[in-house]
Protein backbone atom coordinates (compact mmCIF):
# COMPACT_ATOMS: atom_id res chain seq x y z
CA UNK A 1 0.00 0.00 0.00
CA UNK A 2 1.37 3.50 -1.28
CA UNK A 3 -0.22 6.28 0.91
CA UNK A 4 0.47 9.68 -1.53
CA UNK A 5 0.58 12.88 1.34
CA UNK A 6 2.60 14.32 -1.86
CA UNK A 7 -0.28 15.46 -3.92
CA UNK A 8 -3.82 17.47 -3.45
CA UNK A 9 -6.87 15.79 -4.43
CA UNK A 10 -8.11 17.30 -7.86
CA UNK A 11 -4.73 18.84 -9.14
CA UNK A 12 -3.35 17.53 -12.54
CA UNK A 13 -0.98 15.72 -10.59
CA UNK A 14 -3.63 13.45 -8.77
CA UNK A 15 -5.54 13.34 -12.23
CA UNK A 16 -2.62 11.90 -13.96
CA UNK A 17 -2.08 8.89 -11.24
CA UNK A 18 -5.31 8.31 -11.21
CA UNK A 19 -5.16 7.50 -15.10
CA UNK A 20 -5.87 3.52 -15.68
CA UNK A 21 -6.80 3.12 -12.15
CA UNK A 22 -9.66 1.36 -10.59
CA UNK A 23 -10.80 3.74 -8.06
CA UNK A 24 -13.54 2.78 -5.64
CA UNK A 25 -15.67 5.92 -6.74
CA UNK A 26 -16.31 3.52 -9.40
CA UNK A 27 -16.60 0.28 -7.58
CA UNK A 28 -20.49 0.34 -8.44
CA UNK A 29 -19.30 0.15 -12.17
CA UNK A 30 -18.09 -3.22 -11.31
CA UNK A 31 -20.11 -4.97 -8.46
CA UNK A 32 -23.65 -4.20 -7.77
CA UNK A 33 -23.94 -3.51 -4.45
CA UNK A 34 -27.83 -4.96 -3.32
CA UNK A 35 -27.23 -8.21 -5.41
CA UNK A 36 -23.66 -8.51 -4.81
CA UNK A 37 -23.28 -9.67 -8.43
CA UNK A 38 -21.00 -8.48 -11.37
CA UNK A 39 -22.26 -5.34 -12.67
CA UNK A 40 -23.41 -5.25 -16.68
CA UNK A 41 -21.05 -2.08 -17.08
CA UNK A 42 -18.19 -3.67 -15.83
CA UNK A 43 -16.51 -4.32 -19.39
CA UNK A 44 -17.62 -0.51 -20.37
CA UNK A 45 -15.24 0.32 -16.91
CA UNK A 46 -12.50 -1.67 -17.91
CA UNK A 47 -12.22 -0.20 -21.44
CA UNK A 48 -12.50 3.10 -20.11
CA UNK A 49 -9.44 2.56 -17.80
CA UNK A 50 -7.76 1.03 -21.06
CA UNK A 51 -8.33 4.33 -23.06
CA UNK A 52 -7.30 6.44 -19.97
CA UNK A 53 -3.66 4.66 -20.82
CA UNK A 54 -3.58 4.29 -23.98
CA UNK A 55 -4.23 7.94 -25.16
CA UNK A 56 -2.35 11.13 -23.72
CA UNK A 57 -5.48 13.03 -23.08
CA UNK A 58 -9.69 12.11 -22.90
CA UNK A 59 -13.02 14.46 -23.05
CA UNK A 60 -13.08 16.02 -20.18
CA UNK A 61 -15.44 14.18 -17.58
CA UNK A 62 -18.78 15.54 -16.56
CA UNK A 63 -19.58 17.06 -13.08
CA UNK A 64 -22.98 17.09 -11.62
CA UNK A 65 -24.02 19.92 -9.43
CA UNK A 66 -24.07 17.70 -6.19
CA UNK A 67 -20.33 16.85 -7.59
CA UNK A 68 -19.45 20.70 -7.70
CA UNK A 69 -21.28 21.39 -4.65
CA UNK A 70 -19.20 18.43 -2.43
CA UNK A 71 -16.18 19.91 -3.61
CA UNK A 72 -16.50 23.20 -2.18
CA UNK A 73 -18.74 22.18 1.40
CA UNK A 74 -16.07 19.29 1.96
CA UNK A 75 -13.64 20.82 3.88
CA UNK A 76 -16.66 22.73 6.13
CA UNK A 77 -17.82 19.19 6.28
CA UNK A 78 -14.59 17.77 7.66
CA UNK A 79 -14.45 20.61 9.94
CA UNK A 80 -17.81 19.90 11.36
CA UNK A 81 -16.83 16.22 12.01
CA UNK A 82 -13.80 16.92 13.78
CA UNK A 83 -15.14 19.16 16.23
CA UNK A 84 -17.62 16.85 16.86
CA UNK A 85 -15.65 13.91 17.79
CA UNK A 86 -12.68 15.83 18.86
CA UNK A 87 -10.60 14.33 16.55
CA UNK A 88 -7.69 15.20 13.76
CA UNK A 89 -8.03 14.08 10.33
CA UNK A 90 -5.60 13.64 8.15
CA UNK A 91 -5.64 14.69 4.43
CA UNK A 92 -4.19 12.41 1.74
CA UNK A 93 -3.77 12.46 -1.99
CA UNK A 94 -4.38 9.02 -2.79
CA UNK A 95 -3.71 5.54 -1.42
CA UNK A 96 -2.91 2.97 -4.20
CA UNK A 97 -1.99 -0.62 -4.03
CA UNK A 98 0.81 -2.41 -3.95
CA UNK A 99 0.39 -3.33 -7.93
CA UNK A 100 -0.91 0.37 -8.41
CA UNK A 101 -3.59 -0.96 -10.01
CA UNK A 102 -6.33 -0.32 -7.43
CA UNK A 103 -6.70 2.90 -5.66
CA UNK A 104 -9.11 5.20 -2.92
CA UNK A 105 -8.91 8.79 -2.33
CA UNK A 106 -10.24 8.95 1.15
CA UNK A 107 -11.89 12.33 2.43
CA UNK A 108 -9.81 12.13 5.63
CA UNK A 109 -8.01 9.60 7.41
CA UNK A 110 -8.62 9.15 11.49
CA UNK A 111 -6.26 7.87 13.63
CA UNK A 112 -4.22 4.57 12.57
CA UNK A 113 -7.83 2.49 12.37
CA UNK A 114 -10.33 4.86 10.59
CA UNK A 115 -11.06 7.17 7.92
CA UNK A 116 -13.73 9.22 6.42
CA UNK A 117 -16.30 9.23 3.41
CA UNK A 118 -18.22 12.54 2.89
CA UNK A 119 -21.42 13.44 1.41
CA UNK A 120 -22.76 16.58 0.76
CA UNK A 121 -25.79 16.07 0.01
CA UNK A 122 -28.89 18.70 -1.58
CA UNK A 123 -31.97 18.47 0.47
CA UNK A 124 -34.22 16.27 -0.97
CA UNK A 125 -31.62 13.39 -0.48
CA UNK A 126 -30.83 14.65 2.92
CA UNK A 127 -33.79 14.87 4.26
CA UNK A 128 -34.10 10.92 3.48
CA UNK A 129 -31.88 10.24 6.39
CA UNK A 130 -34.64 11.05 8.94
CA UNK A 131 -37.57 10.46 6.94
CA UNK A 132 -36.55 6.92 6.27
CA UNK A 133 -35.06 6.77 9.72
CA UNK A 134 -31.64 5.16 7.96
CA UNK A 135 -29.55 3.26 11.07
CA UNK A 136 -27.00 2.18 8.41
CA UNK A 137 -25.35 3.17 5.04
CA UNK A 138 -27.19 3.38 2.25
CA UNK A 139 -26.38 0.42 0.18
CA UNK A 140 -25.91 2.46 -3.07
CA UNK A 141 -22.12 3.64 -0.89
CA UNK A 142 -21.15 0.61 -0.27
CA UNK A 143 -19.19 -0.63 -3.07
CA UNK A 144 -17.19 2.93 -2.38
CA UNK A 145 -16.90 2.25 1.11
CA UNK A 146 -16.00 -1.26 1.26
CA UNK A 147 -13.81 -0.87 -1.45
CA UNK A 148 -11.52 2.25 0.42
CA UNK A 149 -11.85 -0.06 3.90
CA UNK A 150 -10.01 -2.65 1.37
CA UNK A 151 -7.20 -0.71 -0.35
CA UNK A 152 -6.75 1.54 2.74
CA UNK A 153 -6.31 -1.67 5.20
CA UNK A 154 -8.66 0.39 7.67
CA UNK A 155 -10.66 -1.22 10.46
CA UNK A 156 -13.62 1.38 9.77
CA UNK A 157 -15.17 4.50 7.94
CA UNK A 158 -17.69 6.81 9.74
CA UNK A 159 -19.98 7.62 6.39
CA UNK A 160 -20.14 11.64 6.87
CA UNK A 161 -23.57 13.21 5.32
CA UNK A 162 -23.89 16.88 5.77
CA UNK A 163 -26.01 20.04 5.04
CA UNK A 164 -25.47 23.32 6.12
CA UNK A 165 -28.83 24.54 4.82
CA UNK A 166 -31.32 22.52 7.16
CA UNK A 167 -33.13 24.82 9.70
CA UNK A 168 -32.11 22.67 12.67
CA UNK A 169 -28.34 22.85 12.88
CA UNK A 170 -28.52 19.67 14.99
CA UNK A 171 -29.40 17.82 12.03
CA UNK A 172 -26.85 19.28 9.47
CA UNK A 173 -23.93 16.78 10.37
CA UNK A 174 -25.17 12.26 10.22
CA UNK A 175 -22.46 10.07 11.05
CA UNK A 176 -22.68 6.18 10.52
CA UNK A 177 -19.77 3.95 11.34
CA UNK A 178 -19.24 1.50 9.17
CA UNK A 179 -17.12 -1.65 9.64
CA UNK A 180 -15.27 -3.25 7.00
CA UNK A 181 -17.48 -6.66 5.78
CA UNK A 182 -15.03 -9.56 4.53
CA UNK A 183 -17.19 -11.27 2.96
CA UNK A 184 -18.43 -8.34 0.46
CA UNK A 185 -14.66 -7.40 0.24
CA UNK A 186 -13.53 -10.78 -1.59
CA UNK A 187 -16.45 -10.48 -3.81
CA UNK A 188 -15.13 -6.85 -4.05
CA UNK A 189 -11.45 -8.06 -4.88
CA UNK A 190 -12.25 -10.66 -7.62
CA UNK A 191 -14.52 -8.33 -9.25
CA UNK A 192 -11.79 -5.60 -9.70
CA UNK A 193 -9.08 -7.81 -10.64
CA UNK A 194 -11.43 -9.45 -13.36
CA UNK A 195 -11.68 -5.61 -14.28
CA UNK A 196 -7.76 -5.20 -14.03
CA UNK A 197 -7.45 -8.18 -16.33
CA UNK A 198 -10.15 -6.85 -19.26
CA UNK A 199 -8.73 -3.63 -18.79
CA UNK A 200 -5.03 -4.96 -19.96
CA UNK A 201 -6.40 -6.89 -22.71
CA UNK A 202 -8.09 -3.94 -24.41
CA UNK A 203 -5.00 -1.88 -23.84
CA UNK A 204 -2.90 -4.66 -25.73
CA UNK A 205 -5.30 -4.56 -28.71
CA UNK A 206 -5.33 -0.47 -28.84
CA UNK A 207 -1.64 0.25 -27.88
CA UNK A 208 1.72 -1.42 -29.03
CA UNK A 209 2.84 -3.67 -25.79
CA UNK A 210 6.42 -1.85 -26.15
CA UNK A 211 4.76 1.78 -26.01
CA UNK A 212 2.95 0.82 -22.98
CA UNK A 213 5.40 -0.91 -20.82
CA UNK A 214 7.66 1.68 -21.83
CA UNK A 215 5.91 4.53 -20.26
CA UNK A 216 4.89 1.85 -17.36
CA UNK A 217 8.44 1.57 -16.74
CA UNK A 218 8.66 5.53 -15.95
CA UNK A 219 5.89 5.55 -13.92
CA UNK A 220 7.50 2.49 -11.87
CA UNK A 221 10.47 4.54 -10.89
CA UNK A 222 8.77 7.10 -9.86
CA UNK A 223 7.01 5.20 -7.62
CA UNK A 224 10.35 3.85 -6.51
CA UNK A 225 11.88 7.09 -6.11
CA UNK A 226 9.00 8.13 -3.25
CA UNK A 227 8.51 5.38 -1.63
CA UNK A 228 12.63 5.61 -0.83
CA UNK A 229 12.35 9.42 -0.07
CA UNK A 230 13.92 10.52 -3.21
Amino acid sequence: MQIRTDIIQGSDEWLEIKKGVASCSNFGKILTPKTEKQSATLEKYAKQLAIELAYVSTKAGFKSFAMEAGNELEPEARQAYQEENLVKVEEVGIILSDCGNYGYSPDGLVGDEGLIEIKCLEANAHSDFFLKDYKEMPTDYKCQVQGGLWISERKWCDFVVYNKEIKDPRKQLIIIRVFRDEAFIEKLKEGVEKTIKLRDEFLSKICHKEEFYKKQEIVEEEIIDYTAGG
